[in-house]
This record gives structure tokens, C-alpha cells and sequence, in this order.
């Protein structure tokens, strides 16, 4: 059957627009243009089921849905196209490193702005 998700949108971040984090999201290039969404999940994620658990989630319209509401430019057109890949990071990690991915393949500029839908940069 899969996973299924629940939007929370009264759910608010104490550390989206404080004082002390936003400048350090915004010199990351996460400012005006980034949103923070809560999902609540109905089914237990293990570690064997994380994988699954994300493929669902990016492909879940309810979950498409709540991101097209909080990101006017963010649209999903092919969900079964979508690949999901991860790895586990440190919170004790306070290097953004980890998102020059998205910077060597082309999708983000210096900036941090992003210069256009990642799918067409991966996939040619």
C-alpha cells in the first residue's frame, strides 16, 4: 500500500525567521524562497523502511499538493520519475558542503539561487 502522509499546516519552526538563524539561512541562500512544511507519517519508518518512506513521500499527492501551496514555483509534473537519494549526515555537521552537489551538477548557482528544474540538469 505504501506510506501515507498528513499535511500540519499550522506547524510552525522556532528557527525559521528568528533573529539568530535567518541570517545564516539566508547566507546559505535559503531566505524568502525556502518553506518548511511539517508531514506526519501513519506508518513506523525504520531504517529499512527510510528509503521507501522518502520514495512515497516525493511521489504522494497530498504531499505534492502542500508543496505547490507554500511553493508557487514548485511543481511536480512526472512523480514516477522521481529518484530519491540520501545519506546520513552529523547534527553536529555545520558544513553546507553537502549541497555542492547541487551546485557541480549545475542546478544552483553561487548564489545559491536555483537556475532551473533539477529533474531536466540530472537527467539531461
Amino acid at each position: 500500500e505504501g506510506f501515507k502522509f498528513h499535511w500540519l499546516p499550522d506547524a510552525r519552526f522556532g528557527s525559521f525567521g528568528s533573529e539568530k538563524v535567518q541570517p545564516l539561512l539566508d547566507k546559505w541562500g535559503f531566505g524568502r524562497d525556502m518553506a518548511m512544511l511539517t508531514f506526519r507519517v501513519e506508518q513506523p519508518v525504520t531504517p529499512d523502511t527510510l528509503q521507501a518512506m522518502l520514495d512515497d513521500f516525493f511521489k504522494s499527492r497530498s504531499v505534492i499538493g502542500a508543496l505547490g501551496q507554500a511553493t508557487p514555483g514548485l511543481r511536480v509534473f512526472s512523480p514516477d520519475k522521481v529518484r530519491v537519494q540520501w545519506e546520513r549526515i552529523s547534527t553536529k555537521t555545520v558544513s553546507m558542503s553537502f549541497l555542492n552537489k547541487f551546485e557541480e551538477c549545475g542546478a544552483i548557482g553561487k548564489s545559491g539561487h536555483i537556475r532551473g528544474r533539477i529533474e531536466e540538469d540530472l537527467e539531461g
